[in-house]
């Protein structure tokens, strides 16, 4: 696995960064990361893109009917335009199918293209946390034991564990969830209506 550490400017290439990384691999324990390396990629900007790509022209199509360009520089940037556009569109699709996953569109046009995701993995890890964390205070609140929040609050940050349980736990889970949901839904609702008074 490779972590970002930093940019540094590049030292004869105009327009260039050398971006450190470092190689981790799992501890010994199976929990911490341990560093076994680091390396540097080139990174080019846009500005040295544009310097570079200038005045380039088509002169055919490859097998899939895109153009190929006169220029290195403009193959290269072609190369990486279409590669970040098939693997943002195969983001959004569910697992092993051509249906998209809930909420998802695909680009339609060059503005939706580059537009930047409404939910990074970051930010869903975040809010995932957060849902995680406040569910967690309103079972704690409903009287449940320490370690059953704690269990349950594992199976919201993991889902995939859900699976794994009984119909018993699945059942008062959903249950929970949609009470937890109706109380949340009504907060919300007051807390509007005092916006509005």
């Amino acid at each position: 696995m490779t972590n970002q550490t930093n940019a540094t400017q590049h030292a004869t290439e105009l327009n260039c960064f050398n971006l450190k990384q470092d190689v981790t691999t799992t501890g010994p324990d199976g929990k911490t990361r341990v560093k076994v390396g680091e390396y540097q990629t080139l990174i080019p900007t846009v500005e040295r893109f544009m310097t570079e790509v200038e005045g380039a022209k088509v002169t055919g199509h490859d097998d899939d009917g895109l153009p190929v360009y006169d220029k290195d520089a403009a193959n290269w940037l072609f190369r990486a335009i279409v590669q970040l556009a098939k693997t943002e569109a195969r983001n959004k699709l569910q697992p092993k199918t051509a249906e998209l996953k809930a909420g998802a569109k695909l680009a339609e046009s060059f503005a939706e293209l580059v537009a930047p995701p409404a939910h990074s993995g970051s930010t869903v890890l975040a809010e995932l946390a957060d849902l995680a964390r406040n569910f967690a205070a309103y079972l704690a609140a409903k009287g449940l034991p320490a370690a059953a929040v704690a269990s349950i609050s594992q199976l919201i940050r993991q889902q995939n564990l859900i699976n794994l349980q009984s119909d018993v736990v699945k059942t008062k889970l959903a249950e929970w969830l949609g009470d937890y949901a109706t109380v949340a839904a009504e907060k919300i609702g007051r807390a509007s209506c005092r916006e509005r008074v």
